[in-house]
């Protein structure tokens, strides 16, 4: 809610240089999807998770965005896969179950 005045105050000026007729309803879809799905539900479910579970728990899950921004890449248009990109998503995903293991050890102590 702070940002959104100063981006509008930011773009207003640039809004007359942009030929509405040439925005398709592929583009329309896509600023709704961003601004509804990736951002919205996303912040809806990240205040869910940090009443549920916590800040620092709920934090240890952002490094997730790389693995899943990759596997959407790779399903939707076909992205290949490097051996840096498989080494990279092994160690996130190695760091998280060891924080996971960690957290739970410290639960229990």
């Amino acid at each position: 809610m702070i940002a959104l005045p100063i981006l509008w105050t930011l773009g207003w000026s640039d809004l007359d240089q942009v030929n509405w007729a040439e925005v398709t309803p592929t583009v329309w879809a896509a600023i709704v999807f961003s601004g509804g799905f990736s951002t919205g539900i996303a912040y809806g479910l990240w205040n869910v998770a940090v009443q549920r579970v916590g800040p620092s728990a709920t934090a240890i899950y952002n490094n997730l965005v790389p693995v899943v921004a990759l596997a959407s890449g790779v399903v939707l248009i076909g992205e290949r896969v490097t051996l840096y990109q498989l080494l990279g998503g092994t160690l996130i995903l190695g760091g998280l179950l060891l924080m996971r293991r960690a957290r739970r050890r410290t639960v229990l102590a």
